[in-house]
């Protein structure tokens, strides 16, 4: 899964601020690629570990991102967890791999509504604010 941080100016900031969050370690959580295209420098990291380590990654990315005035862009799958994953604790983390098996299932063409009517795995209470999570994500790429 890849997440890439576009921005021409301040590369280092953003490398920086982010080699100290995660303690000069980075590498054991994501390879980093650094691509020029059209003068501008972007860093792509490919994330290595778990749904946990995605969050916690992109949790600091958008913060750092906001700080630095920057701009996070990724896939909607990678935005998919930026807004739902937010909202809903990491303790539910049962929820979150359901929306990405959603997730999954909306780019083969499955129907939205077959692919979340498993009840064992969303409760209802959850059912609707998901449902609408992906609404407005698929709405943002389509």
């Amino acid at each position: 899964m890849e997440i890439a941080i576009y921005y021409s100016d301040d590369v280092k900031k953003f490398y920086n601020s982010t080699l100290s969050y995660f303690d000069n370690d980075i590498e054991k959580w994501v390879e980093i690629k650094k691509l020029t295209i059209g003068g501008f420098e972007d860093i792509i990291f490919q994330i290595k570990s778990s749904n946990e380590t995605l969050y916690t990654f992109l949790s600091q990315a958008q913060l750092i991102c906001e700080e630095k005035h920057l701009t996070l862009r990724g896939t909607s799958k990678i935005n998919l967890f930026i807004k739902a994953e937010t909202k809903i604790k990491q303790k539910e983390s049962h929820y979150i791999k359901r929306i990405n098996q959603i997730n999954i299932l909306k780019r083969v063409d499955f129907r939205l509504e077959d692919a979340i009517e498993e009840e064992e795995i969303i409760s209802k209470a959850y059912r609707q604010e998901i449902i609408n999570k992906l609404n407005l994500i698929e709405v943002e790429y389509e």
